[in-house]
This record gives structure tokens, sequence and C-alpha cells, in this order.
């Protein structure tokens, strides 16, 4: 993956499992350029799904986390709702450089494919600690899990593309002019 302060998602991801390239994927697009080279191969046991998901949302936390470097002329914060069919999300983002997740899906199954349910709030967490940011996402309506889980990573990743803008100024958004 590349990082660009242009463009904080350029690059490709070669994820090897096939049930977590759409939840991946789903960060990317709405939040920027991002491609996705993904292969199926024998489908992953399902702790080796969870490490996996988990490996690949902490590459992507720190791709965003590099591509913000010092974090200059950003919006710093950003707030979405996404709705997938029933499901509706909401995704509050403070690219603080302090790293805090409070995730609830509401999630009422074991699992998403081979993906445990507990897990999916784990990948997004992972998410926030290796991007240095602070995540607040509830979904807030939904009957369908998968609809759930959808609409919380899109959510996430409009959120991101709005805390990730550029405000067309050069300082740091900090009443301190850091952000650690």
């Amino acid at each position: 993956m590349r990082a660009s302060a242009q463009n904080a998602f350029s690059g490709s991801v070669s994820v090897m499992n096939p049930n977590f390239p759409k939840r991946r994927a789903n960060i990317g697009t709405p939040a920027g350029d991002i491609r996705r080279l993904a292969r199926s191969r024998v489908p992953s046991p399902p702790k080796t799904m969870a490490k996996s998901a988990e490996d690949c949302a902490l590459a992507l936390g720190a791709a965003l986390d590099r591509a913000l470097g010092e974090r200059r002329g950003i919006a710093r914060f950003g707030s979405a709702y996404a709705p997938l069919d029933e499901a509706l999300a909401r995704a509050v983002v403070d690219l603080s450089g302090r790293p805090f997740a409070r995730v609830e899906l509401g999630l009422t199954r074991d699992r998403l494919g081979t993906l445990a349910c507990e897990n999916v709030a784990h990948v997004l967490q992972s998410l926030a600690v290796a991007g240095r940011l602070t995540l607040h996402l509830e979904v807030l309506a939904g009957a369908n899990d998968h609809h759930r889980a959808e609409a919380a990573f899109k959510a996430v990743a409009l959120a991101l593309r709005a805390a990730a803008a550029r405000d067309g100024g050069d300082e740091v958004p900090s009443t301190k002019g850091v952000l650690l």
C-alpha cells in the first residue's frame, strides 16, 4: 500500500481470505482511491480468518497514519451515516493521534461467513489503534447482521474521508499545534 498526503488511500492490498475483502474494501472505496486484489484460496479456519482480518485492518490503519503524517491541513473530525437496506450506522472519527474505539454493532449471530461476529468489532478497533484515531461507531437500526456490519464499515469509510479531507490550510488542527 502506498501512502500520500493528497490521497490517503492509494494502492493495492492482497488479501488471501474470500470473506474479508469486501468489508475491507468498504473502508477503502468510500474513503478514497484504494484498489483491492483479492485471491480466494482454500477457506481459512476461523482463527486464521480473524487474524487475517485483523492484519488487514492494522495495515490499512498504518497506511492511513503514514499518509496523514503530521496531519497538517486536514479537517481532523469527520462523521457520517450510512444505510444498507434496513440497517443504519453512524460513525464519528477524530484523527487526533490518540487511538480509541467504541464499537456498538449489535450483531446477534455467531458468524458472518467464517468470521466470528465478535471479531468484527475487534477489526475496527485494530484499525483505530494502527491509524491512531478515535472512532465512535454505532449501528442504529437493522435486522440483518450482514447489513449491520456492512453499513458500519461504510459509515467508518465516509467519516474517515471527511476527517482526512484537506481544509485548504497548512496548520495542524489542534490548539496545541501538534497531534500526537
